[in-house]
């Protein structure tokens, strides 16, 4: 079922930055059987993973300035307010990295 709102504070994305998006994309479609629509870019490829034809999250190479880190994957949470969640983690002792992303 496809979730069409998503709660304060639920997580609403994935993203994996990987080494090996080959490698990457294999091991993850026959262990979840999940599917991939691969949207070329200059980098190689942003891939959206799939299940059941819904976007799920998306994977991608890391680019040049990123080598050094290792693959990981981001984990993107719903808010119904973005600055005041960032207020409130900046409150909490947070750092906010990056701001709002999406406007979903």
């Amino acid at each position: 079922m496809k979730v069409q709102q998503y709660q304060q504070g639920q997580p609403c994305w994935i993203e994996l930055a990987t080494h090996d998006w080959d490698a990457g994309k294999a091991f993850y479609q026959a262990l979840f059987g999940w599917g991939a629509d691969d949207m070329p870019m200059p980098e190689g490829h942003y891939t959206m993973l799939q299940i059941e034809g819904d976007d799920i999250g998306a994977m991608y190479p890391m680019p040049e300035d990123m080598q050094t880190l290792p693959t990981h994957w981001t984990l993107y949470f719903a808010v119904d307010d973005v600055n005041v969640s960032a207020e409130l983690v900046k409150q909490a002792g947070g750092q906010v990295i990056a701001g709002a992303t999406f406007g979903w």
